[in-house]
């Protein structure tokens, strides 16, 4: 019998403790003022406004190939046709995405011309690129109720959302130093994010996610 009120004492305790810390994020949201930033595509046919909670966004610098394959595909189509894509990756080609919600996207304008692209048919990432100028935008999937948004088509307001936190670091095209100072991405702040928003499937902009092109042909220069 002592064992067993323990054990429901335990239970209460924890029950309790994560009561009052959902309490406490729901009076947090309440008080808190929404970051707003600006996105557009290179040409600035594609533009609109970002605007969502820190608490309910993730900041990430990924490394992952497939990440820079969407990348530098387009960059590569973009210089061969001569649009004005925009350069998204950074100076060691990794890209950095900030997660929000699909109901923090507000587009003015270019819903049109924003296509689906695939690294292949066996990928359940759907990556959108601007067709107006092939510059990638973002990632999601019609599973989830986040878009992964990459900052280089953000105003410099982006960076209230976080501190990006590196991914896949052993897949980056060089490798990085054993002392890299800069902090590791939470995935279980991803996971915990995806589920909050599991329910925002069909929320924000209406996305074409029909007729994909596919980028697995593309090889990334080592």
């Amino acid at each position: 019998m002592t064992q067993g009120g323990g054990g429901s004492g335990v239970g209460t305790l924890l029950a309790t403790g994560a009561a009052a810390f959902m309490a406490f994020r729901a009076v947090r949201r309440v008080m808190a003022t929404p970051v707003e930033t600006k996105l557009s595509c290179g040409c600035g046919k594609v533009h609109g406004t970002v605007s969502a909670l820190p608490d309910d966004c993730s900041v990430v610098l990924c490394y992952c190939e497939s990440c820079r394959a969407f990348a530098e595909w387009l960059q590569t189509r973009s210089q061969e046709t001569g649009k004005k894509g925009r350069r998204v990756t950074t100076s060691d080609r990794a890209s950095c995405v900030v997660m929000v919600p699909k109901t923090s996207l507000k587009l003015d304008a270019g819903l049109e011309y924003l296509k689906l692209a695939q690294h292949s048919k066996k990928t359940n990432t759907r990556r959108f690129f601007a067709s107006c100028c092939d510059t990638p935008m973002f990632n999601t999937s019609e599973y989830m109720g986040l878009l992964s948004i990459l900052t280089a088509n953000l105003d410099d307001n982006w960076h209230k959302l976080g501190e990006p936190g590196v991914i896949f670091p052993e897949f980056a095209a060089e490798p990085l130093p054993k002392d890299d100072p800069r902090p590791r991405g939470s995935v279980a702040t991803a996971v915990y994010n995806v589920l909050r928003f599991s329910t925002d499937l069909s929320k924000g902009p209406k996305l074409d996610y029909t007729n994909p092109e596919y980028f697995s042909h593309f090889k990334p220069a080592k």
